[in-house]
């Protein structure tokens, strides 16, 4: 990677140095030729990034290929082959080297991302600059420009100190302790010094607490939960505990935190989480500069889960208000919290409010932009609206189509299922919703197929652990289609039942524990439709 980035590293660096003024004047030219002669002596390649007039080209490869990637009509390198040489031979040559070229040049344009964005606008560009900078660092460390590494160190380390990045803080530190014995200036040894001895314990404690928060995250992450595993997760919380008391670093508190919050969330003690995430959120807002968006967004959700999981409508929308207020629209946290926001809606009956979260949504500039997973929920959500206008009589005006193609119900219904799907939950969903559709309209004709596509997609899944609602629902389904659909024929029911009340809904954000409409909710209202 160093071969390929070398040059455009150092044409970043000089760049900075213009812009930002980052070296004391009267070394200013001094850096500069320092520079020159590193660029003289490797040579000045071409440098390969993507920019505008190439993504925008109708006749490039790699525009083409950007351009399909971002609409979504390449899920796998066939389609790619496909799209740019007429060809599902991923072997084929052109297409190889093309990729390699492509991913290359995406790499390179990652450093060129915001430039002209102030170095400390805000935590997340800080840290992004910094991280950014420390590279060219050590780039002009290998080629001997030790004047321009060491400005630039200079700078890193002012911002870092400001945000609290403890590791940059004791590398540029060790760096300039190190230049500073060099130089022989007592004075600089010991401030840089005192830098490394005050962060250097910081920094152990805040490395073994995230590996006890992540040791935690992994017991966290299973469907089912043992005893021995919540008292794993206690325990590393008290340890959590123990190396938060040994230091005063935010960041060791925000996996203390963490730790807890995921304990009482398993054990679905939901007045210790609002109360874990209501201390969590008055900590990070009193510490502004130690935390980014999507630490704090965790303990929002977090917090506006126990509304979902308890059905709080009232209490989730007046959070909502507070904390939309505050959260940057059209960032993927936004996204995150509006899917919970839009879950409570639909759980608690209140569609017109669901509709008005999904229209706000769909209307974003993120929309569009959004990974195949959220596009694969989201398109989802849209079906399940639709379901609601027809069954509650809803004016389909209130569904906005700005910026989507209009959805037509026959169509979703007659769609080809996809039994390859990375996410069988969310094609159990859209059979399930077919058939909600079929029933409601007591158009049965098409049930057969679906009972039988709803068979091959669930029999592995329902083998594992923690399908058991999804499971109840199913076999609830296959009594209803023994009975031919008729009530008055419907028996053996009540033990898939009892499971609902068994396995209540849990739901932490991953697709295989979704349920659009709580699945209970669900039949109950599939049975309504044959009344």
């Amino acid at each position: 990677m160093l071969k390929n980035c070398e040059t455009f590293f150092i044409l970043s660096l000089l760049s900075h140095v213009i812009s930002f003024g980052w070296v004391r004047k009267q070394r200013w030219m001094e850096n500069l030729l320092e520079i020159i002669n590193v660029l003289t002596k490797r040579k000045i390649a071409k440098i390969e990034v993507l920019d505008e007039q190439i993504l925008h080209n109708k006749d490039s490869k790699f525009g083409a290929l950007y351009e399909a990637l971002i609409t979504g009509k390449i899920n796998k390198d066939e389609d790619a082959a496909q799209i740019l040489y007429n060809n599902k031979d991923i072997g084929d040559p052109r297409y190889r080297k093309l990729k390699s070229r492509f991913k290359r040049r995406l790499y390179n344009t990652l450093f060129f991302l915001d430039v002209n964005v102030p170095l400390a606008a805000n935590r997340t560009q800080a840290q992004y600059n910094c991280n950014k900078e420390w590279a060219l660092v050590e780039i002009m460390l290998i080629y001997n420009a030790s004047n321009s590494a060491l400005s630039l160190a200079r700078q890193i380390l002012a911002v870092a100190l400001k945000f609290h990045f403890t590791d940059l803080i004791v590398k540029c530190s060790r760096l300039l302790r190190e230049y500073a014995v060099q130089e022989e200036n007592r004075k600089l040894f010991e401030v840089y010094n005192a830098h490394v001895e005050q962060h250097t314990p910081i920094l152990e404690a805040e490395t073994h607490a995230e590996e006890l928060a992540q040791k935690a995250r992994l017991e966290y992450q299973v469907r089912h939960f043992d005893e021995q595993q919540l008292q794993r997760i206690e325990a590393l919380g008290r340890e959590l505990i123990t190396v938060g008391g040994k230091t005063d670093s935010p960041l060791v508190q925000y996996h203390v935190f963490t730790a807890w919050i995921l304990l009482y969330e398993v054990q679905r003690e939901y007045d210790h989480v609002l109360e874990i995430a209501q201390k969590a959120e008055e900590y990070i807002r009193s510490m502004p500069d130690y935390f980014n968006e999507r630490k704090k967004t965790f303990f929002l959700i977090k917090r506006f889960s126990v509304y979902l999981h308890l059905q709080q409508y009232r209490e989730g929308k007046a959070y909502a208000e507070i904390v939309l207020t505050d959260l940057s629209a059209n960032s993927q946290e936004w996204l995150d919290f509006m899917e919970y926001y839009l879950l409570l809606s639909l759980h608690t009956d209140n569609w017109i409010n669901a509709l008005a979260v999904f229209n706000k949504v769909a209307d974003s500039t993120i929309f569009k932009k959004m990974d195949d997973l959220r596009q694969e929920k989201w398109e989802l959500f849209e079906a399940f609206l639709h379901y609601y206008m027809e069954t509650e009589n809803i004016n389909p005006n209130l569904m906005l189509r700005q910026r989507r193609k209009i959805f037509k119900i026959n169509d979703f219904i007659q769609k080809p299922i996809n039994y390859s799907s990375k996410y069988v939950t969310i094609e159990i969903h859209h059979i399930l919703l077919r058939i909600a559709f079929l029933l409601y309209r007591h158009n049965y004709a098409g049930l057969p197929k679906l009972m039988e596509q709803l068979r091959k997609l669930s029999s592995h899944e329902l083998k594992k652990e923690g399908y058991e609602r999804t499971g109840a629902l199913i076999q609830l389904l296959y009594q209803l289609e023994k009975a031919e659909f008729q009530l008055d024929k419907l028996r053996n029911v009540e033990k898939f039942l009892e499971k609902f009340e068994e396995y209540h809904f849990y739901y932490r954000g991953k697709v295989a524990e979704l349920e659009v409409i709580p699945y209970d909710k669900l039949w109950q209202r599939l049975y309504r439709h044959l009344e």
